[in-house]
């Protein structure tokens, strides 16, 4: 007999009930950070509930295909109204033909409960290479950060195949995030603090939010709260390279 997952009008009004309780908390005066990473939680919660739940239905294990979070959300510090950005790592092509059904109805319940679903999809061979024209996935994939599935994947992607990719390519990331950088703060009028920023990002500062400065979530305050941090934070790259 099939199980059949946890209902939306179940799921629905939890998430519901959860997003007005961190507001409510947000607005009694918790601090930004900590509301950052409550919401971040909230997401977490939800994607591995439901990644069991279609896994659990369909009768599979996740051999061979583990969720990743990127970017902002690899850092838990996810802004209201931003994407999970999610990369869904597979073992092999035969991997990933097997679970695309798996995937399209995770990401559907995922959008049915409010949550904006940003996800890419990567063999651990195609990880190897450094596509320079996707230089914003790559920025992303600094702050990776395991969510489910098969663990011991993650551990091969994130201790054998990215140092070695991510050592070579120090240079070019370092450049596209220095270019991402200024052209979003140009974007928002604010030169003097992009100079800032470039000066910093130059000599190796921080990759605190490279997806974030790039997409422009959250408005002209949110971002330069980001480049702030990013040029505070100045090992991202530097520790990736040197692994």
């Amino acid at each position: 007999m099939q199980e059949s997952p946890t209902p939306l009008s179940v799921l629905g009004p939890q998430a519901d009930a959860e997003r007005q309780k961190i507001r409510q908390q947000f607005e009694a005066d918790t601090s930004v950070r900590e509301t950052l990473q409550a919401i971040c939680e909230l997401a977490d919660n939800h994607v591995r509930q439901i990644f069991g739940d279609v896994l659990r239905v369909q009768n599979r294990e996740a051999d061979g295909l583990c969720l990743l979070a990127l970017g902002g959300y690899g850092r838990r510090m996810l802004f209201p109204y931003s994407d999970l950005d999610i990369l869904f790592l597979f073992g092999s092509e035969r991997t990933e033909q097997e679970f695309r059904p798996l995937i399209s109805e995770f990401s559907r319940t995922l959008w049915d409960l409010g949550f904006r679903v940003s996800s890419a999809g990567r063999t651990i061979e195609e990880c190897k290479r450094i596509e320079e024209d996707n230089a914003e996935f790559h920025l992303a994939l600094l702050d990776r950060r395991f969510l489910a599935g098969d663990s011991t994947l993650f551990e091969r992607l994130d201790e054998k195949v990215l140092p070695g990719s991510e050592k070579q390519a120090r240079s070019f990331l370092l450049a596209q995030l220095h270019r991402l950088t200024r052209d979003r703060l140009r974007d928002q009028n604010v030169d003097g603090n992009a100079s800032a920023a470039g000066d910093a990002l130059q000599h190796g500062s921080g990759l605190v939010a490279p997806l974030g400065v790039a997409r422009g979530h959250g408005g002209d305050g949110v971002d330069l709260v980001r480049c702030r941090k990013r040029a505070d934070s100045s090992q991202a790259i530097e520790d990736r390279a040197t692994l």
